[in-house]
C-alpha cells in the first residue's frame, strides 16, 4: 500500500463520492471470474483496514477501479485500488488547496 497526495487519487475521491456501484453487477451483465477475484480482494483490503463504503470509482470491459473510507496508521484514508497499484491519502490531506 502506498501513500500518495497527487491530483490523480484526489479526482479518484471526487469521482467515489458521486458512485453509486456497490457490486460488479452493477457495472457488468456477466463479469469474468478473474474481476470476481479482483473484488474479492478489494474487500479483503476493505476488512484490513477497518474499511466501509466500498464503491466501483470507474470500470470498462477489461478493469475496473474500487475505493473505499478506512484506517491506516490509526488515522482516516481514502483507499484507491487499481489493477496494477493499491494506494491511499489521508482524509486530512484531501482538503482543496
Amino acid at each position: 500500500m502506498t501513500h500518495i497526495k497527487t491530483q490523480n487519487i484526489k479526482r479518484a475521491h471526487d469521482t467515489y463520492m458521486r458512485s453509486q456501484l456497490y457490486t460488479l453487477n452493477d457495472c457488468y451483465v456477466n463479469h469474468s471470474y478473474a474481476k470476481e477475484r479482483a473484488f474479492d480482494y478489494c474487500r479483503t483490503l476493505v476488512s484490513m483496514y477497518n474499511g466501509r463504503q466500498g464503491r466501483i470509482i470507474g470500470a470498462n470491459c477489461m478493469t475496473f477501479s474500487y475505493g473505499f473510507i478506512g484506517e491506516i496508521n490509526g488515522r482516516p484514508a481514502f483507499f484507491w485500488i487499481t489493477r496494477d497499484y493499491d494506494r491511499y491519502i489521508y482524509i486530512d490531506e484531501l482538503v482543496k488547496e
